[in-house]
Order: structure tokens, then sequence, then C-alpha cells
């Protein structure tokens, strides 16, 4: 019994870790976004709601959308400490995944402006759901590790500033061929 309470323990201050580790990465990135791009108080990138607030601002997204961002959050911290209700759980996941998908959105906007992998991201948006899937559960940590990883290289480099996307077309002999890359503005 002992040796449970310790295991659940000692998986609710790894998790208490992770998340600090994860809330810092991507609110450097975020930051370093917001002064790259000149947005007004980049510093709000530090505070809780107002950083996913951020997100939406540098992202190019519709500000309404905040609304599923504090909604995600007060459904699931209540839902998980105070209320029993099978019904107020299901909204807060049903409203928790319509934010996750909307905010994987966003990260695609910034993974093409600052030429990061949007499946890093994706990688990262998993790791809660593999808690929750026995077969996916050993992966939890890897995809936690990858999802730092993408923080960290969205902040190096939109410290270089935004790449910026070049699309060529050729015309061969009744064809049109159209070459699309990137090219690095830190150049």
């Amino acid at each position: 019994m002992y040796e449970t309470t310790s295991l659940i323990g000692l998986m609710a201050v790894m998790n208490m870790l992770f998340g600090i580790v994860n809330y810092v990465l991507s609110a450097l990135a975020i930051y370093k976004i917001a002064k790259v791009e000149k947005v007004k108080c980049p510093w709000l990138a530090w505070i809780p709601f107002a950083n996913s607030y951020m997100v939406i601002k540098v992202a190019g997204g519709n500000m309404i959308m905040i609304i599923l961002a504090i909604v995600s959050f007060i459904t699931g911290s209540v839902s998980t400490t105070i209320v029993d209700n099978m019904a107020f759980t299901i909204i807060g996941a049903i409203v928790s995944v319509a934010w996750s998908i909307y905010a994987i959105t966003l990260y695609n906007r910034l993974c093409d402006r600052y030429n990061v992998n949007i499946m890093l991201f994706v990688a990262s948006f998993l790791a809660p759901v593999a808690l929750y899937i026995r077969v996916l559960a050993t992966f939890y940590i890897p995809l936690l590790l990858i999802g730092f990883y993408a923080h960290y290289k969205l902040y190096k480099n939109a410290a270089k500033g935004p790449s910026t996307k070049v699309k060529v077309q050729m015309k061969t002999e009744n064809k049109v061929v159209t070459l699309s890359g990137t090219v690095d503005s830190s150049e």
C-alpha cells in the first residue's frame, strides 16, 4: 500500500516538474517571437491565460478563441477536483480537445514562419493523451521530451527571425513546375 502511494506521489511530482519545464520553454519561445515581431507587452507570455492570448496574437488567430483556453482550463481543473459529474467531465474533455486542435493550428503557423517541424508539437500535444491510454503510457516521457525540444527549437529559430517562403514557377514545354522552399532570413 505504501509503495503505491509513494509511486503516485512520485508521478505527481514528476508531472508537476515536467509541467513547469514545459511552461517555461513555451513562455520563452512565445516571448522571443513576440519580441522579434514587435508585439506590445511580450512579457504576457509568462502569465497564465495571457500566454494563450499571446500565442493567438503572434500566430494571427481569432481572439475569441481565448474563451476555449479559459474554459478548457476551468473545466479540466474543476472536473478533477470539485465536481463529480460525468456530463461536466465530458464537456470539459470536448472543450479541451477543441482548444488543443486550435492550438496545433496556431503552432503550425508559427512553425511555418520559424522553420520548425509541426510534428514535434503534435507529438507534445499527445503526451497527456498517452497517460490515459495504457498502451501509449510508456511513450509519455518521450513525448514530453519531444515537446521540450519543439519549444526550444521554436525559441532558437525565433532568435534568427522568421524564414521567408519562396515559390518559383518554371515553364517547361507545356507544363508548369512549381518549386517551393525556405530561405533563412539570417543569411
